[in-house]
């Protein structure tokens, strides 16, 4: 992975506490965007998922299911991008409620 863009530090400044930990994989380029915005840093050995109680694959399973989500549309717009993941939130949530419990959870 080429290293993080400026856009992706500005993504992350104000929103990560002093005592955050990034935990990325073994790709380059993570360290430097740590390092910049004081955090932690915690790298997970290329083909694990997992380094003590450090688990990544919760991010590649999200990654993975909004992709497919995401692909039924053929393509969206980045301006509507967080109207997209609150649905699939909203969908992820609900995905074991009965019909009428979701309608009831959603006027609330």
């Amino acid at each position: 992975m080429p290293r993080p863009s400026r856009k992706c530090e500005r993504f992350f400044e104000g929103h990560s506490s002093p005592h955050s930990v990034l935990c990325t994989d073994s790709a380059p380029g993570y360290g430097r965007l740590a390092s910049q915005l004081d955090l932690e840093h915690k790298v997970i050995p290329s083909g694990k998922y997992m380094k003590g109680i450090y688990y990544i694959q919760h991010i590649n399973v999200f990654y993975s299911n909004f992709k497919a989500f995401l692909q039924k549309f053929r393509g969206v717009s980045t301006k509507h991008l967080n109207s997209y993941l609150k649905w699939f939130k909203w969908i992820k949530l609900f995905k074991d409620e009965k019909e009428l419990l979701k309608i009831q959870k959603t006027y609330i």
